[in-house]
């Protein structure tokens, strides 16, 4: 479903789309009310604040190892940092990962969920960045509570198709972005690797498969995507890109087991039953 968030109430649209468990496309989700974020890169672009880049194969849709890459802002912003200082060589994909998730997971901090907490406490160019995009989603609030936000930036990058446990909203800030979803009776094909940032386990042939359940569209600044709780997907950038998003759910740990439990097929069902473990 696509709609015009100029012409649309987003939120009775968005409430709607949760109830049914389908993906809401949003045009325009600010109504032209797009900051725009050159300048922001242009500012830090010589920036010496200490970061740490998320490095992963590009090549591969699948569950590889993923390094940290210590840097500076500056360096990240200007894509000084040769490829080929970096694990996967010219196949290496990079991006910054900005999150508050250690408001509400404290062990997060310092892991590769939340590799930049210390920077994003204190005050500079990266808390900045991360308060400005957790302003834009401001207007993109529903009825769950806020479980934590990110902003994540990249230049060029392909991110494996991965499981969110949580109810999730994606807003372009900047460049183009492609994202295609797959419905949860996917799940039989991707195998997601719970140890892995639920990338997949799939060989090539049933990759393909899972490309039947598969829709694609593209996110340009200003609109902005909800993506159901287990509903896998994968981004893809062709240029500089920079997205936020805001991960929801139940306050309550029982009531909200019982609220993921209830959007599960019988195809994500079983998969978790042979797999031995909970996905989500």
């Amino acid at each position: 479903l696509e709609i015009d968030g100029c012409s649309s109430d987003i939120h009775t649209k968005l409430n709607d789309a949760m109830l049914a468990n389908q993906p809401l496309h949003i045009r325009h989700a600010l109504c032209d009310n797009v900051t725009s974020w050159s300048k922001t890169i242009t500012k830090y672009s010589s920036s010496q604040a200490p970061v740490v880049a998320m490095a992963f194969d590009s090549g591969t849709d699948g569950a590889e190892p993923i390094y940290a890459a210590p840097m500076n802002l500056g360096q990240f912003l200007s894509g000084t940092l040769s490829k080929g200082e970096l694990p996967y060589g010219s196949n290496t994909s990079f991006y910054l990962l900005l999150t508050d998730r250690q408001r509400v997971d404290k062990h997060s901090a310092g892991t590769l969920a939340d590799p930049n907490a210390q920077a994003t406490a204190e005050p500079g160019p990266v808390s900045d960045m991360l308060m400005s995009a957790s302003r834009a989603l401001d207007s993109l609030s529903t009825g769950l509570s806020t479980a934590w936000s990110s902003i994540r930036l990249g230049d060029t990058y392909r991110y494996p198709t991965h499981v969110d446990c949580y109810e999730n909203i994606l807003l372009q800030l900047h460049g183009a972005k492609n994202v295609s979803l797959f419905s949860p009776d996917a799940v039989r094909y991707l195998q997601p690797d719970l140890n892995h940032k639920h990338w997949p386990r799939a060989n090539q042939a049933d990759l393909l498969r899972a490309q039947r359940f598969a829709v694609s569209l593209t996110l340009y600044p200003g609109d902005a995507v909800y993506i159901p709780l287990l509903w896998p997907h994968n981004v893809q950038t062709a240029d500089w890109s920079i997205s936020a998003n805001r991960y929801f759910r139940l306050d309550d740990d029982t009531l909200w087991r019982h609220y993921t439990d209830e959007r599960k097929s019988l195809a994500w069902l079983l998969y978790e039953r042979l797999s031995g473990d909970l996905v989500c």
